[in-house]
């Protein structure tokens, strides 16, 4: 069937005189692909036709599944790459002399009384604070209400509507870490800045995640336009106006949202 096509489409571009290299949508019944196939006119005898030109085949389903192939394994590169300097996060940690026991931190003894000596007292903090800082401080403190109802309301929002969409839900405590306050040479209001600042990012990346699951069930396309810091779900989106494989493996993706292992 589709040798007679290929026939077919060779005896109408000889007509239309076509030119090598040109191009041509075309739909082939009975075969899957995520869009038309790319028809090229070119030079080829493999098709069994007498010398001279003819039509090559090309898929967008092919090109499709390529191309996916090379973004997992670049995924899987960026993977490899994290935990290379995770290790050397490690190494530097020891450099610092502290361990992690409970989840606090603890540092060595001559270390800690090291950095005792280098904390800067409430007074002085106070006195050498920039004017502008202290005057803008209450706005930033302000935040702090907005982000507890934010919290509230993803906790309450994934509770009730991720066991109906079949969703595993986020680990809150995966993306909330405090230990600045153990640091010695942080004073009572470094500190709390310290732990608005964790709440606030922790927060972010809490809702992040949240929102890149909802996304994945509800609308896992790529945009047309590049953007800036996708979230890590992102790269297995479809296509942009990909819509064979959008309808054919929505369900698959959707699956993977309540698989324990793909969420680890």
């Amino acid at each position: 069937m589709l040798a007679e096509r290929i026939k077919t489409w060779t005896q109408e571009w000889e007509a239309q005189g076509r030119q090598e290299g040109e191009t041509k949508r075309y739909t082939v019944p009975g075969i899957p692909l995520s869009q038309p196939t790319t028809v090229t006119w070119a030079r080829a005898d493999s098709f069994g036709f007498s010398p001279g030109r003819a039509v090559a085949i090309t898929t967008d389903a092919t090109r499709s599944t390529r191309m996916t192939r090379q973004i997992d394994e670049l995924i899987r590169r960026i993977n490899e790459l994290e935990d290379e300097l995770e290790q050397e996060f490690v190494k530097k940690r020891e450099a610092f002399q502290y361990i992690i026991e409970k989840k606090r931190v603890r540092f060595a003894e001559e270390v800690t009384l090291q950095q005792h000596r280098l904390k800067t007292g409430l007074v002085r903090y106070l006195a050498q604070a920039r004017p502008l800082n202290v005057l803008t401080a209450p706005l930033i403190y302000s935040g702090l209400a907005a982000f507890a109802a934010l919290d509230l309301f993803l906790f309450v929002y994934q509770s009730l509507c991720f066991p109906i969409y079949g969703i595993l839900k986020v680990r809150r405590v995966d993306h909330f870490v405090f230990d600045r306050q153990d640091l010695p040479y942080l004073n009572m209001i470094e500190r709390f800045n310290c732990f608005y600042c964790s709440y606030g990012n922790g927060l972010a990346g809490y809702f992040r995640e949240i929102a890149a699951r909802t996304e994945q069930y509800w609308c896992p396309i790529k945009n047309g336009r590049r953007i800036v810091a996708s979230h890590s779900r992102y790269p297995r989106f479809f296509e942009y106006g990909d819509a064979e494989s959008y309808r054919r493996e929505l369900a698959q993706l959707r699956a993977e949202l309540m698989d324990q292992e793909a969420e680890k």
